[in-house]
């Protein structure tokens, strides 16, 4: 009688040790959470006009990306990098890590795209970069394909080493980490452990009825976490920072589609 094997062994792939990397930066962490709901019916509403008016493909994504990077110019210290003997450094260009899924070899994996200077672009700039990004080429890069299949031990003395030049660790690996958690399920509250002094997980958008004065209506809100290392920034930072996120998730619309209208009627004056 032959017995049958009643499982499958593959070997996993050494792509996936970027993501087993980020768990390992983030052990031992002191991280405060704060979560809040909140109302993007008109922002969705500009998004909209911008892609049926003036053909522009914008998406929430991206308009959440730019409303994180305009809201660490107000609390920045969100944004700080830890350095050696107490000291923080707080930096004019900000480094955005955003993991996109990438179909590579038959398998799903999480791939870092990161947007330097994210603070200081426009959303269009930023959804370009976006769009621009193709995982697999970065996948098939000598320097990744190298990195991911040296052993564990030398990968993580890399990271120790750069921890030592705050500036160069953040441009490498990013001063925040904002995540879409939401497009892979509803009702779901993103979350995450970030290796960075704070990380933006926007979850799944709902539905719900509000008083409008006298009247009720049905509103688009979307789950939001945000989260930050405690030993940089305090309870009071955070709140701040969601606080402010709040407001630029649903006022910010109005100042780009204005900037916006503003530019097109320039280029057609010239």
């Amino acid at each position: 009688m032959t017995d049958k094997k009643n499982y499958k062994k593959i070997k996993d792939s050494p792509y996936r040790n970027l993501t087993k990397d980020a768990l390992y930066l983030t052990k031992n962490r002191k991280l405060i959470t704060v979560i809040s709901q909140v109302d993007i019916t008109e922002a969705r509403e500009m998004l909209q006009v911008l892609r049926r008016k003036y053909k522009k493909k914008i998406s929430f994504y991206t308009y959440a990306i730019y409303c994180a990077g305009k809201t660490y110019e107000i609390v920045p210290r969100m944004a700080a990098v830890k350095g050696l003997w107490n000291n923080l450094y707080f930096l004019n260009n900000l480094s955005a890590l955003l993991p996109l899924e990438t179909k590579f070899e038959n398998d799903h994996i999480l791939v870092p795209k990161f947007i330097q200077n994210f603070n200081n672009k426009s959303i269009f700039e930023i959804q370009e970069a976006i769009d621009s990004f193709d995982g697999n080429k970065f996948l098939q890069e000598p320097n990744i394909r190298l990195f991911v299949r040296i052993p564990k031990i030398y990968r993580m003395l890399y990271y120790k080493i750069l921890k030592f030049f705050p500036i160069l660790y953040s441009k490498v690996m990013g001063n925040t980490m904002i995540v879409n958690d939401g497009a892979f399920t509803t009702d779901f509250w993103g979350y995450g452990i970030p290796y960075h002094t704070s990380g933006v997980f926007l979850g799944s958008f709902m539905n719900r009825v509000v008083k409008k004065g006298k009247e009720f209506e049905e509103r688009k809100f979307v789950n939001l976490t945000v989260i930050c290392d405690h030993l940089v920034a305090d309870g009071s930072h955070l709140s701040k920072y969601m606080h402010e996120l709040k407001k630029n998730l649903q006022f910010a619309h109005k100042d780009i589609l204005k900037e916006f209208e503003n530019g097109e009627e320039n280029s057609n004056a010239e």
